[in-house]
């Protein structure tokens, strides 16, 4: 057997796996398992995945553009810090107030006061009560009003800087709800003080501000605007107070006696009388009242009210139709006087007074109002319609009330 041979037989022994006796060693051979692709022969999986190919690849490709469109044409977005501008309707109104407030604070005073009261067993107690008031004068002239110090047997009065100073009392009113005290200074010292406003000027919806000492709280400051003019209110002491400013602005126990300001620093009212239960319904005494009250204290003693010398009822409707009269307002005339102006002018029972200077008279509390803006010796005239129906004017010097 030659060469070639031999490998011939070796190599088909290893084919069937046999033993080489000459190597002595055994050949398996073991089948290499082939991976086969498996191919998609389903029309419709094959449609379906070319379309989803196809869509992927319009993705991408849609992306690309986007991207290179946006990098080149994007716009510049300037973003500009947004202002916020205070109306300067407001912000002048707020000055104002402030500016106010800086004017008129330092001349607001706290009134201090003690009553002897009886108690059951009919003991004095010693009771103390506070209220308001206002420095109108570098002497210390404090205007507060009479309710605060009436019945009092010691008054204090404690300025903005904390002084505690004694006072006397230089006159009161209880018509008007108006007092003067005088603050004892030994060292002559010169106090802050305000300026009086004119308040037949005034009008509804104008701003103001009251300043006081509401339940012992110190130079507390609300505001409001003037609500009403020449309101009437009964008291609890059961006296007519005519003439009054009304006001939202919030007025509390201890406010009595404090000013109401207007956005000049000026007094334009004293703080009076609150209806209790009620919000935003505060009154004042005018200016123009609580400064004549003033005047007259201080020259006279005493507040001097001038008079028509009548008695009178207010027109309406149904007195207009029980009297016959051609009118539906106005004051007609009940009683009159001796010796007075009413008597002197030759007005007579039954006349009605509708106007006064040609100030409209509405009522009695108006007719009353209006003839205490005046003065003792003043010359008034008067818009009379008589019995009969006429209209005429009739002139009156106006004289000091009796009693």
């Amino acid at each position: 057997m030659n060469e070639n041979e031999t490998d011939n037989v070796i190599n088909e022994n290893n084919d069937n796996g046999s033993v080489n006796e000459e190597t002595n060693f055994e050949v398996v051979r073991k089948p290499v398992p082939i991976k086969t692709t498996k191919t998609i022969t389903d029309p419709l999986k094959r449609l379906t995945l070319y379309v989803f190919i196809a869509g992927l690849c319009g993705v991408l490709a849609g992306s690309s553009l986007t991207g290179f469109y946006l990098l080149k044409y994007q716009p510049t977005y300037v973003f500009q810090q947004p202002t916020y501008k205070i109306e300067s309707a407001v912000y002048e109104e707020s000055s104002a107030i402030i500016d106010a407030i800086a004017k008129t604070k330092e001349a607001v005073v706290s009134v201090q006061t003690v009553r002897l009261e009886e108690d059951f067993f009919f003991r004095a107690i010693p009771t103390r009560g506070a209220g308001s008031g206002v420095l109108i004068s570098p002497q210390g002239l404090v205007v507060t009003n009479n309710h605060v110090v009436e019945g009092a047997t010691q008054i204090e009065v404690v300025t903005f800087d904390g002084e505690k100073y004694e006072v006397d009392i230089i006159g009161k009113d209880a018509i008007s709800d108006i007092a003067v005290l005088k603050i004892k200074s030994p060292d002559g010292k010169s106090f802050p003080y305000v300026k009086w406003a004119d308040s037949n000027v005034v009008k509804v919806g104008q701003k103001v501000i009251a300043i006081g000492n509401p339940y012992g709280l110190s130079h507390t400051v609300t505001t409001g605007v003037v609500s009403a003019i020449d309101r009437a209110i009964e008291v609890s002491s059961g006296r007519l107070i005519v003439g009054l400013i009304q006001t939202d602005a919030a007025i509390n126990p201890g406010n009595s006696g404090g000013p109401l300001i207007d956005l000049n620093g000026n007094v334009l009212g004293i703080n009076t009388a609150i209806i209790e239960g009620a919000q935003g319904l505060g009154f004042s005494v005018s200016s123009n009242v609580a400064l004549k009250v003033t005047e007259d204290i201080l020259t006279f003693g005493e507040a001097v009210w001038p008079w028509l010398g009548i008695s009178g009822q207010t027109v309406d409707d149904t007195i207009s139709k029980s009297e016959n009269l051609g009118i539906n307002y106005g004051v007609i005339i009940r009683r009159i006087e001796n010796n007075t102006p009413a008597s002197q002018a030759g007005l007579i029972i039954g006349d009605v007074i509708i106007a006064i200077n040609e100030r409209r008279v509405t009522n009695m509390n108006t007719l009353t109002s209006i003839i205490r803006s005046y003065r003792v010796g003043d010359e008034i005239e008067l818009k009379v319609y008589k019995v009969g129906g006429d209209i005429v004017r009739v002139k009156v010097t106006l004289a000091k009330r009796r009693g």
